[in-house]
C-alpha cells in the first residue's frame, strides 16, 4: 500500500482522537490487516473464510430498513440478511461509488436476490421505493457518510474529537416508508476470522453517530472510510502535531490538523526525527528540542509522530 495512504490514516487516527501517539501505529498494522482481508473478499469474491455470528437476529427479523457504514466486513451484511430473509428481496441504496462495483460482484457471484437502487430526489425515485416496499422487500442502505439524498439537508454532528458533516435525506425515506431504522454493523476479530453483526433500532441521526462513534472509538481499525475523513469531518485538535517522512528522496513533515504536507529540508527532518525520538529519553529533553525547532523555523511544533 502506498505510503501517503499510510501516513493519511496515522495522521486521521490521531485527529479522531482515538489514538495516543505512541500506540497509532498498532492501530495502523491493525488496519493494513484488516484491508487486506476486505480486498480479498471482493478479489477472490468469496466469504467461505469468515464465520458470521449474528448478536440480534431476533430483532432485526421484526424490521426491514437497516443502516450500515464502511465499518468492519460491511459486504457480509448483505449475506446476512438474505439469510434471515430468504423470501424476500434485498434493496441496497447506494451512491455514485467506484467501490459499489466489487460488491455487487460479489452478491451476483452469490445469487442473492439482491438489487441496487441509487438514491435521488426524484418524484420516480420515491415512488419506485414506495412499489418496492408494498411488495414486503427489506432495504440496506449502503450509503457512507455522509448520507442523504441532497445538500439541503446537510448538518454538523459532534463525533470524537470534532465534528461531522451528515445528512439526514436518508431518514426522511425511511418516514415516507413508515419503517423504523435499524443501525446494523458487522466487525471483524482479525485473529479467528469471526464476524459479529450487531445493531439497534435508532430514531435519528443524533442516535445513529452516537452509536457510531463508539465502535470507531473501541475499534478505529475497522473503519474503510478512515483516510477520507478529511472531506468530511472537522477535528478539534490543537496544532502543533507533526509527522517526518521521507518520500523519493525528499523530506516532508505533515501537519496533523490542518491535513497539510510541508516540504523541508533534512536538516529540519532530521531535528523533527529527533524530537520524536526523545519522548523516549525525558520529557526536559522534548522540552529542549521543541524550543531548539521552534527558535528557528516558523513551525510551532509540539509533537512529533
Amino acid at each position: 500500500m502506498q505510503k501517503t495512504i499510510k501516513l493519511t490514516v496515522i495522521s486521521n487516527f490521531l485527529r479522531l482522537g482515538v489514538s495516543l501517539p505512541q500506540n497509532v501505529y498498532s492501530h495502523l498494522r491493525k488496519w493494513l490487516q484488516y484491508q487486506k482481508k476486505l480486498q480479498s473478499i471482493l478479489f477472490t469474491q468469496s466469504i467461505d473464510q469468515f464465520n458470521l455470528q449474528p448478536e440480534s437476529q431476533s430483532q432485526d427479523l421484526q424490521n426491514r430498513f437497516f443502516v450500515t457504514a464502511h465499518f468492519g466486513m460491511y459486504p457480509l451484511i448483505i449475506k446476512y440478511l438474505s439469510n434471515i430473509f430468504p423470501d424476500r428481496k434485498i434493496i441496497c441504496l447506494v451512491g455514485k461509488q467506484k467501490s459499489i462495483q466489487g460488491i455487487i460482484q460479489l452478491t451476483n457471484n452469490l445469487e442473492l436476490d439482491v438489487q441496487y437502487v441509487e438514491v435521488g430526489d426524484s418524484l420516480m425515485f420515491f415512488r419506485k421505493l414506495i412499489k418496492l416496499n408494498k411488495s414486503g422487500a427489506v432495504f440496506l442502505s449502503l450509503i457512507d457518510i455522509p448520507l442523504g439524498v441532497s445538500d439541503k439537508n446537510e448538518q454538523w454532528l459532534p463525533f470524537l474529537n470534532g465534528n461531522i458533516k451528515v445528512k439526514t435525506g436518508l431518514l426522511k425515506i425511511a418516514k415516507k416508508l413508515k419503517l423504523p431504522i435499524r443501525f446494523i454493523v458487522s466487525r471483524y476479530n482479525l485473529e479467528t476470522n469471526d464476524v459479529p453483526i450487531t445493531s439497534n433500532t435508532v430514531n435519528d441521526i443524533d442516535t445513529i453517530f452516537g452509536l457510531f462513534s463508539k465502535y470507531v472509538e473501541n475499534e478505529p481499525y475497522l473503519w474503510d472510510k478512515v483516510m477520507d475523513i478529511f472531506k468530511f469531518y472537522e477535528s478539534s485538535m490543537q496544532p502543533g502535531m507533526f509527522i517526518p517522512f521521507k518520500l523519493e528522496g525528499n523530506f516532508f513533515a505533515l501537519d496533523v490538523s490542518s491535513h497539510q504536507v510541508h516540504r523541508i529540508n533534512e536538516a529540519f527532518y532530521n531535528k523533527i526525527c529527533d524530537l520524536k525520538a526523545s519522548k523516549k529519553i525525558s520529557s526536559e529533553h522534548v522540552e529542549q528540542c521543541k524550543k531548539h525547532i521552534n527558535d528557528q523555523t516558523n513551525f510551532n511544533i509540539q509533537c512529533a509522530v
